[in-house]
């Protein structure tokens, strides 16, 4: 069985900014909130890693 290295990487995130944050391949990408303030976000997953994210937004009225 080969050796495994892990190597540890570290970010840094503004946590006064409402958003979520995927990290994939080692890469963290800011996913911003909704326009309108209201709705879903769902990350979906594929062969183990997030492929894409789906937004659902509901307007207020």
């Amino acid at each position: 069985m080969p050796e495994t290295k892990l190597e540890t990487m570290t970010a840094e995130i503004d946590c006064s900014v409402n958003a979520m944050y995927i990290v994939k391949d080692g890469v963290v990408k800011m996913i911003p909130p909704l326009s309108s303030g209201y709705g879903e976000q769902h990350a979906v997953w594929q062969n183990g890693k997030i492929d894409r994210v789906v937004n659902k937004e509901i307007i207020k009225v």
